[in-house]
């Protein structure tokens, strides 16, 4: 059709689908990236006790289950040294070893200490973050699977031991 120009209706068309892009999909109203706060939360909720010690050794950051393993309030921990604060922790862990996995008691309890250094770029370590995961049912259960192995092998034994006597006495007898 001579003398029509699409370019208004083209307009018209893409301001509709831009539009609708923007309200129904929120096109620039969400960010793909995480929120700043969101290492915090993960930190503060995680399930595992966890201490961010400093490379003077001091406590500079504890979680809720931290406190609540150690039964103290995080104003008793925090900016105290790890030897004045949790004795027990510092005579059990290394700091300096680098990354370490040990396996020390807190509260009559076993519990798995991981301890990872933080480096900065330059390589150089800044802090060390503690995980403890009390591990008192895992042992438990590796104590049951003992039990049950044990129990298993004396079984499978005395039954192959009885089939064996029965062959090496050549079947028997009175079945014939």
């Amino acid at each position: 059709i001579k003398g029509l120009d699409p370019t208004p209706l083209a307009f018209v068309v893409t301001n509709v689908a831009y539009l609708g892009a923007m309200t129904r999909f929120k096109l620039l109203q969400s960010t793909p990236t995480p929120s700043r706060n969101a290492p915090r939360l993960a930190f503060e909720r995680m399930g595992l006790a966890a201490i961010v010690i400093d490379r003077n050794e001091f406590i500079v950051e504890v979680n809720d289950a931290a406190c609540e393993l150690f039964d103290m309030e995080p104003e008793n921990l925090l900016g105290n040294s790890c030897e004045e604060a949790l004795p027990s922790l510092q005579a059990s862990i290394n700091l300096t070893e680098g990354p370490a996995d040990q396996i020390i008691s807190i509260s009559e309890a076993p519990h798995r200490a991981v301890v990872t250094p933080v480096t900065d770029p330059y390589n150089r370590t800044v802090s060390y973050i503690v995980t403890l995961t009390d591990i008192s049912g895992y042992l438990r259960r590796q104590e049951q699977l003992r039990v049950l192995n044990r129990t298993f092998r004396h079984n499978v034994r005395t039954k192959l031991q009885l089939l064996v006597g029965i062959e090496a006495d050549g079947g028997v007898k009175g079945s014939e």
